[in-house]
């Protein structure tokens, strides 16, 4: 992935690996940071004009966790092939099968989207009925990506494109999508690094 240091009043600071979509009528990045940058002074014109390496589709697992909270998204499979794969919340990391919470992520580096899937790269999307499915066969572009909107320094709003719509967390543990209000809590998402949370997807959109 491309790296490129910011100079700030504070002295250079770490590398940092971003997606960018330059040229975008909205510029947005999704950075993967293992340290937290608070608000740093992004100037899209400088980052758009650095020589971009081709990147790398990021690889491993990460847990999408409601932040503020100890409940993660967890994937449950249909017992057979009548009934659709669900989402839905829980605690996390807790009596779960392994990989119920690990989700992964699937970027298109020319237009900032990223999509949540399972290891067999099938995806999620939202039915008329506001149902969380996951797609029979592998991830439609057209139906099951995600773009994070920025909802503090360390959280973002996941939201299902095209429809613009955000994910939250109903009191009853089920998920939905609806208008999206970065004042809400239970719109609110971590998507971390299982094996090292200190790694995690933010965005910057300026």
């Amino acid at each position: 992935m491309s790296a490129v240091k910011q100079n700030g009043p504070k002295g250079p600071q770490e590398p940092v690996e971003f997606l960018a979509s330059c040229g975008y009528p909205r510029v947005l990045y999704i950075t993967l940071a293992k340290l937290d940058l608070g608000d740093p002074k992004l100037d899209a014109n400088s980052l758009c004009s650095t020589p971009v390496v081709p990147l790398k589709p990021l690889t491993g697992k990460y847990t999408i966790e409601q932040a503020g909270t100890d409940n993660c998204v967890t994937f449950d499979a249909a017992n057979n092939a009548l009934e659709d794969d669900r989402l839905f919340t829980s605690r996390c990391r807790e009596g779960l099968r392994e990989g119920t919470q690990n989700f992964t992520v699937i970027t298109d580096r020319n237009n900032g989207h990223f999509s949540l899937a399972t290891e067999d790269q099938k995806c999620f999307y939202a039915d008329t009925n506001k149902d969380i499915r996951r797609d029979k066969s592998f991830c439609s572009k057209t139906l099951s990506y995600f773009v994070a909107q920025r909802a503090g320094s360390s959280s973002i709003l996941v939201k299902e494109w095209p429809s613009n719509s955000c994910l939250n967390a109903n009191l009853d543990g089920t998920l939905n999508f609806e208008a999206c209000d970065s004042g809400s809590q239970r719109q609110t998402w971590k998507v971390c690094r299982s094996d090292d949370p200190s790694i995690c997807l933010r965005n910057y959109p300026l």
